[in-house]
């Protein structure tokens, strides 16, 4: 049995795949693991709390995980290590969450891949390595064109009074405040996952000035520092995974064609195609 996992800062999403000529597969989630964020004992009690996991833990023989923050082999001990404690009789390997992109998007074709989430990152496939222009620095000092960079421009301007009268007043309906704002990001250790849920807050006022300059000033920001950084950026579709990417599709490819840079596939979540590929 194989277990596939995509892991972002906010969800996991976990592909069981059975064994037999049926090859059945399920998807649960859970919770997002990054090793910046969490140690070794966090996630292995995240995991346990999952029955559809646990239920068939001596099960997996094999565990393909791929995960936001595993950039490192120190990172992905942390990850690991996790994994070998709950799945003790299965090969463990744990890979970047870019590599789930470029395996979901590209097969062989040389390309540039991008992850448009709760955080940013952007790489080049040359069709057999992947190649690291630029790096990807978190929230605090990067994250450009992510769901915690644009909402890191939206608690800003709501505290300053710097919205949109009927946005502003919608926020402060739904509970938002300095002070809980300030709670949430210097108290939090969870704060780019805080940030980046206000997008979801603000999806109905999608098609106002205010909204639309954010977006594509977010995205134009992502494209200069990452996706510019490539050598002929232009001779290459660039795809893109990630719930910001697929849901504000339109800005990105605005932005993208103030570039003159060509939109490839654009996925809300690569586990599917993870799934397709690791059948093979």
């Amino acid at each position: 049995m194989i277990l596939i996992a995509d892991s972002g800062s906010t969800k996991t999403d976990w592909a069981i795949i059975e064994d037999g000529t049926s090859k059945k597969e399920t998807i649960v989630q859970t919770s997002g693991f990054n090793p910046l964020f969490h140690s070794t004992s966090f996630i292995v009690q995240e995991i346990s709390s999952c029955s559809d996991l646990i239920s068939l833990k001596e099960e997996i023989k094999h565990v393909y995980f791929y995960g936001a923050g595993c950039s490192s082999e120190d990172k992905n001990r942390v990850i690991g290590s996790a994994l070998n404690q709950v799945f003790k009789g299965a090969k463990v390997i744990v890979n970047h969450d870019i590599a789930a992109v470029v395996n979901a998007t590209t097969n062989t074709v040389p390309a540039i891949c991008c992850i448009l989430g709760t955080g940013s990152n952007c790489i080049f496939y040359t069709g057999e390595t992947t190649n690291n222009f630029t790096s990807s620095l978190g929230y605090i000092l990067g994250d450009e064109g992510s769901g915690a960079h644009i909402g890191k421009y939206i608690a800003a301007d709501f505290i300053n009074h710097n919205l949109p009268n009927e946005l502003y007043n919608y926020l402060e309906g739904n509970g938002l405040s300095k002070s809980i704002i300030f709670e949430k990001v210097y108290q939090n250790t969870n704060a780019n996952r805080y940030l980046a849920s206000l997008v979801k807050l603000i999806t109905d006022f999608k098609a106002t000035d205010y909204i639309q300059r954010l977006l594509i000033n977010s995205f134009s920001e992502f494209i200069d520092k990452h996706i510019c950084k490539v050598p002929s950026y232009n001779s290459y579709e660039v795809h893109f995974c990630g719930s910001i990417a697929f849901h504000f599709k339109e800005e990105l490819r605005q932005a993208l064609n103030l570039k003159k840079i060509n939109l490839g596939k654009v996925i809300k979540s690569p586990i599917h195609n993870l799934i397709q590929y690791h059948k093979t």
